[in-house]
């Protein structure tokens, strides 16, 4: 939250604005203020002013990313608002500022500094920022390298591996479509069939349910789909002896791999 200081204006008033935590102010003019005097005033009850406030895109960027890095929901949120009441594209609140910081997350989680828990934490805060963002978004195309479908195969309702492959995904620049858990054969290929994704990856946590993957890649080419889609498999009881005889394209034993095979598969050399 931003904190500011302002003395009771004639017409204009000089208004010093700083991050809790920092000794570097801004200092803004605004158009008089009706029956204010000497006061410590929140940003939110500032920034509504006519002709208010002008924030430094870089130190908006900045915060977003740091936001997503620390697993801050609040902070997020508060800093997409501020960034829209900046007058910032979304797609460039997005890419380089929430975007950023699940990068880092992601790179961080593969070094092991972080663990799953503050994964998932960087994910949820930058689902936050997306989604308040999602009604200024229509009409705007997000540039990804590629598109990915992912699900867990029917009757296995594991997710937690999945969830970790599509945030190493995302952070690599993927668009992922997640279908969940328990999914059909046939689900699976309806969405093929709707989105037309680059790559589909299937989970699979139980020696049971491997043979879903199987059914999957057989109706995908019932359809006449498999020519046009890269299937990649993985989940514990999977290796790529498997892998090979059911005809899949790549097998991916953890996260990191799995953002490996996907961008061999696309062509991706970055």
């Amino acid at each position: 939250m931003l904190f500011g200081l302002f003395n009771k204006p004639a017409d204009y008033g000089f208004v010093v604005i700083w991050p809790i935590g920092t000794k570097i102010a801004n200092i803004f003019i605004i158009e008089r203020l009706e029956e204010t005097d000497n006061s410590m005033v929140s940003y939110q009850s500032l920034r509504n002013y006519k002709g208010g406030l002008s924030l430094n895109k870089e130190e908006i960027l900045g915060k977003l990313t740091e936001g997503v890095v620390e697993g801050d929901e609040d902070l997020v949120a508060e800093w997409v608002e501020n960034a829209i009441d900046a007058g910032m594209e979304p797609l460039d609140i997005i890419n380089e500022g929430l975007t950023k910081g699940i990068q880092i997350v992601g790179e961080r989680f593969a070094s092991g500094f972080y663990f799953l828990p503050d994964l998932l934490l960087g994910a949820k805060a930058m689902d936050v920022g997306i989604k308040k963002l999602e009604p200024l978004l229509a009409g705007k195309n997000r540039e990804f390298v590629g598109r990915v479908l992912m699900g867990t195969v029917e009757g296995d309702l594991h997710e937690i591996g999945k969830n970790i492959v599509i945030m190493m995904l995302k952070t690599a620049g993927f668009e992922v479509i997640d279908l969940g858990v328990d999914v059909p054969a046939s689900t699976f290929v309806n969405k093929v069939k709707e989105i037309k994704p680059d790559i589909i990856g299937i989970s699979a946590l139980l020696t049971t349910t491997v043979n879903r993957q199987k059914e999957i890649i057989e109706l995908l080419i019932e359809e006449g789909l498999r020519s046009n889609i890269k299937v990649i498999i993985g989940g514990a009881p999977i290796n790529q002896a498997w892998a090979d005889k059911i005809g899949a394209d790549g097998y991916a034993e953890d996260a990191n791999v799995a953002v490996e095979v996907a961008k061999k598969l696309l062509g991706i050399t970055a």
